[in-house]
């Protein structure tokens, strides 16, 4: 496995240069934020994580593997990367659902596994390319795919084999996986559940690890770094944790609990946002039309956001694709929670606020970042992340509190 992630992000002739060209071509991501989440993974996925992953879970080759279905997100570039490896290093066969919003880059990585994990049960797919005028929506699974052929010939017991990945749901008819893993909001979770089962997909008795929180929070006390540096402070590290991938994704700080209040931190925090935009590409990178439509759809919802705090007096900050409101209430109601990719709420108070706002909303909470080096325990025992890793996890995190390693090999035994 190490030797195939390392084949995918540095060899010549990996199939990895062209999901990026592809993905940018189409707008689907910047380039900033894409070289940002592959040096991520270069960072996070060495051969010593996968051991150290794999050895926390005292992971054995099955005896009967089972059919594993991933369905990926697309708000984030190969956010997915995760689930896939889980599955494989378990020894069970994956079967992926893709989002039309990033279908390249985890088939470039299923690509290279293929050539490399020779004991998977896996089917000769061909060469990741599609025809310029097919569009990420437009792409089947001729991409990869069993050699029982395309859903259009497919008979009911003639379902996806291990190694299977497509962007259509109707390509996973009957499938009748063991399991799934999947991300989304809990608005929908039991609507698309029964979906699942209804047209046989999963099976009935199939257990999902369904993942539904919307952001994470922080505790920042900016202490003697105040005054710090452009090049690096405190305030570098909160930057990139609300501004990467434009605020979208679970791991994006949502809320932010400080013992000092947001007016008196305004301007440095304004100057850190302002470069961290420029490195993440903000408005300078060509994009095509569905990627120009979000930002500004984005933009859109934060501006009658600013309105609504703006009528309440509430202090604020708004920087692009950023908007940040400071609550007089520490308790923070339901209502009142970051509701738009970007938007960040801002409380004045300590470990106790930061635990209070934990405790209240435990459902829609990620992760809890300290600016600190380490990890640190908190109060009711759980751990906090060091906020410089907020979009840098390791590789055995945990999303919603569940390592997804160790949740394939308690039901798959």
């Amino acid at each position: 496995m190490a030797e195939a992630l390392q084949d995918w992000l540095q060899s010549k002739e990996s199939p990895l240069q062209e999901a990026v060209d592809r993905t940018l071509a189409e707008g689907l991501f910047s380039r900033s934020d894409l070289q940002y989440q592959l040096s991520a993974f270069h960072e996070t996925a060495k051969e010593q994580d996968l051991i150290r992953w794999v050895r926390k879970n005292a992971i054995r080759t099955p005896i009967n593997p089972k059919t594993i279905l991933a369905v990926h997100a697309g708000n984030l570039p190969l956010v997915s990367f995760q689930d896939i490896l889980a599955i494989f290093l378990s020894g069970h066969q994956y079967v992926g659902k893709l989002s039309s919003s990033d279908p390249y880059l985890p088939l470039s990585l299923l690509e290279v596994l293929k050539k490399h994990l020779k004991n998977q049960e896996v089917h000769d797919p061909p060469k990741l390319c599609v025809p310029d005028q097919i569009t990420s929506d437009q792409i089947t699974s001729n991409l990869i795919t069993s050699d029982h052929g395309t859903s259009d010939h497919r008979t009911s017991d003639q379902r996806p084999s291990a190694f299977f990945a497509t962007t259509h749901w109707a390509d996973l008819y009957q499938l009748a996986a063991d399991a799934m893993i999947f991300s989304g909001s809990a608005d929908t979770v039991d609507q698309i559940q029964g979906m699942l089962k209804e047209y046989s997909i999963v099976r009935k008795s199939a257990p999902i690890l369904c993942r539904t929180t919307h952001f994470s929070i922080v505790y920042f006390d900016p202490g003697s770094s105040i005054h710090g540096t452009l090049a690096y402070s405190p305030y570098t590290d909160l930057a990139e944790a609300i501004c990467r991938y434009n605020g979208n994704g679970c791991r994006s700080v949502g809320i932010v609990v400080s013992p000092v209040g947001l007016e008196q931190l305004s301007c440095e925090l304004t100057d850190h946002l302002e470069l961290c935009l420029m490195k993440c590409g903000y408005g300078g990178e060509a994009r095509d039309r569905a990627g120009i439509e979000r930002v500004q759809t984005q933009e859109q919802a934060l501006r009658y956001r600013y309105a609504y705090h703006k009528v309440r007096n509430r202090t604020q900050v708004f920087c692009g694709p950023v908007l940040i409101t400071e609550m007089e209430n520490p308790t923070v109601q339901e209502s009142e929670l970051p509701s738009v990719a970007g938007e960040v709420i801002w409380v004045r108070g300590d470990m106790d606020t930061l635990m209070a706002l934990v405790h209240t909303h435990r459902a829609d909470i990620q992760s809890v970042y300290i600016n600190e080096a380490s990890t640190q325990s908190l109060p009711d025992g759980s751990e906090s992340e060091p906020l410089n890793r907020a979009q840098k996890p390791p590789l055995d995190w945990k999303p919603d509190g569940i390592d997804p390693l160790h949740w394939i090999a308690e039901f798959a035994g």
